[in-house]
């Protein structure tokens, strides 16, 4: 028998009894690949909360997803992921799909996400949040003691540090639910739907989408003196502007001018650029070995996974 046949029928034999699995894992190769990427597991994350909210009995609760604002330092807008509006007051979520190790302060500007020896910084997203809480301050015209900051993980992740009761990996509804105190009267309440109802019909999410990743790529490469500055803004200017489009007059009390506003996480990163490969904000490093060693560089912060450096 010619040796090219049996070679042949060897690689055909072993094909039909083994190209599944090397099919099976070259799919499963790129479906991780795929659910890796930041934006993919963020909303991945934020699909998860929205399942969760809808267990809320709707009498009592309306709810909402991915509203975009503008900022109240006027510089271009942000995105809140999700709002809960109800008699006890408006509990603005942000949702957080991380794993690993999660180590935070309620004080402090960063929080540390720890995978095995990989470790990586991420903005502290009681602070972020704060930004989402302030924007919709302006736009609905009420007082910060309406409003809930909570943050949701949804991610295999662990709590190595004592967190906050608002910032949980389970038991959203729960914690949603045992805030039984009514905190605005009823035309309040009315006023503040009919200003987020009409925000949701008269938006077009697909273009804010792009517009406000747009904004967020310019923030990224602004002067690093932008990351978190003093804004010499008056809020009240700020939200009558905001209130007046939305055809409900301010509250007498709001909050001072010359406030601290603080950045949402993409703009914490502003100095940093993006990495060519996962388009995400890179990492500032220092060589630890080799002719570099003690000089500082950017690298991704997916590595060792992606070795990307600039």
């Amino acid at each position: 028998m010619n040796i090219g046949n049996i070679t042949q029928n060897s690689i055909q034999s072993i094909w039909d009894n083994f190209g599944w699995m090397l099919i099976l894992a070259v799919v499963i190769f790129v479906l991780k690949e795929i659910f890796s990427l930041p934006t993919i597991k963020g909303r991945i994350g934020e699909g998860l909360v929205n399942r969760s909210l809808k267990r809320l009995p709707t009498a009592d609760y309306k709810v909402y997803h991915d509203l975009y604002l503008d900022r109240p330092d006027g510089e271009g807008s942000t995105q809140v992921d999700h709002l809960v509006v109800s008699r006890f007051g408006l509990f603005v979520i942000e949702t957080k799909n991380y794993q690993g190790w999660i180590f935070g302060d309620e004080k402090h500007r960063q929080w540390t996400q720890q995978i095995y020896r990989k470790k990586s910084k991420f903005q502290n997203p009681l602070h972020q949040n704060q930004l989402h809480i302030r924007a919709l301050e302006c736009f609905l015209g009420l007082e910060r003691n309406h409003f809930h900051n909570i943050i949701y993980f949804t991610g295999d992740c662990t709590f190595k540090t004592k967190l906050p009761a608002n910032v949980m990996k389970r038991g959203l509804l729960a914690f949603i639910k045992a805030h039984q105190e009514k905190t605005l009267r009823s035309d309040t309440l009315t006023a503040s739907l009919k200003q987020l109802d009409e925000l949701v019909a008269s938006s077009d999410k697909k273009q804010l989408a792009i517009s406000h990743k747009r904004q967020l790529h310019e923030r990224r490469h602004a002067s690093p003196k932008s990351i978190t500055r003093k804004q010499n803004v008056s809020s009240q200017t700020q939200g009558v502007s905001q209130a007046k489009r939305a055809g409900t007059p301010l509250s007498s009390n709001r909050p001072p001018d010359n406030l601290q506003i603080v950045e949402d996480e993409a703009t914490a990163q502003t100095a940093a650029p993006l990495c060519p490969k996962c388009q995400i904000p890179m990492l500032h490093r220092e060589a630890k070995r080799g002719a570099n060693v003690g000089k500082q560089f950017w690298g991704c912060a997916n590595f060792p996974k992606c070795r990307c450096t600039s």
